[in-house]
């Protein structure tokens, strides 16, 4: 179980959403990959009036409002609500669910809107389907408009009990930065991975600042330590290397289990995961660590 931010859906609220949900159509996305208007609306209103809402509500406002003090993320332990539910079924549901914080949207065009990662043994171990470490990031990091939340499904836990999930404070740590690092890091001197058949998130962005204010006040941190190693050394791989050693010191660690959704405000917090358990070679696929992902956005 996650030792951080929980919010249980249970009760009278599991069983409200279970029937409110029942005869619901599967989610749809329109040609921008966001789920269709009016399936955003109709799954709303049924949400809305789930009996209970209101502290989930509450939760969603405290926990990922886009606010200095708010923790930036939120774990929705969604275990009774989907015991015995069927894999469309749940995906209708928690797509709905998802509604009461933004937007469901699907960013890789080559996928559903909610995409399944695996574990590959044969991929590099940081990617999100391998089965290394895979260090703090903000999803999309190479783009003009990053998704303003991701989702994590756990489908399937490791077998062997790795993969922990990381989440730290991206705005805390920029506030311990000292001037000059950053300036360096306010300079557009920054590139991460690809940008193919993606929808929803502007247009590629590389290079790119890390750094950027936005008009709340707030910084824009673009975010990636996967970008580290092909950085040429220098004033601006250091300020990088400065920001990354502060989100690991602050960074929360916990173990996302089977039913659960993690929910990350990527204004806020970046994430990322411990490696997976030793000897993931020796589970057969069928029976490796699965999750699945969604982005949201906000109007």
């Amino acid at each position: 179980m996650p030792s951080g931010n929980v919010f249980p859906v249970t009760g009278e609220l599991a069983a409200s959403m279970r029937k409110a949900t029942a005869d619901l159509p599967p989610p749809s996305i329109d040609d921008g990959g966001q789920l269709a208007g009016w399936l955003q609306r109709h799954y709303r209103e049924c949400v809305e009036g789930c009996a209970g809402i209101d502290r989930l509500r509450q939760a969603v406002e405290r926990s990922l409002a886009t606010t200095p003090g708010a923790r930036g993320y939120l774990v929705l332990d969604c275990r009774e609500l989907l015991d015995g539910v069927g894999d469309a079924e749940a995906i209708t549901l928690l797509t709905a669910l998802l509604t009461l914080v933004g937007t469901p949207m699907r960013v890789f065009d080559d996928w559903d809107l909610w995409k399944p990662l695996g574990t590959n043994t044969e991929v590099a171990p940081e990617r999100a389907t391998g089965v290394g470490y895979n260090p703090l990031h903000i999803d999309v990091v190479n783009s003009t408009m990053p998704p303003a939340y991701a989702c994590l499904l756990c489908v399937r836990e490791d077998p062997k009990g790795g993969g922990n999930s990381l989440i730290a404070n991206l705005q805390n740590a920029v506030a311990k930065l000292d001037p000059q690092q950053v300036q360096y890091l306010s300079e557009p001197a920054y590139r991460d991975g690809s940008f193919y058949r993606l929808s929803g998130v502007g247009v590629e962005l590389n290079p790119f600042p890390v750094l950027r204010r936005r008009p709340d006040g707030l910084w824009m941190v673009r975010f990636s330590a996967k970008m580290l190693p092909e950085m040429e050394p220098g004033p601006h791989q250091e300020a990088v290397r400065a920001l990354e050693r502060l989100l690991v010191a602050g960074q929360e660690e916990f173990l996302l289990g089977k039913d659960q959704v993690l929910i990350v405000n990527q204004r806020l917090v970046c994430h990322g995961r411990m490696p997976l358990g030793e000897g993931q070679s020796d589970i057969p696929p069928a029976q490796r660590r699965v999750l699945r992902q969604v982005f949201l956005t906000t109007p």
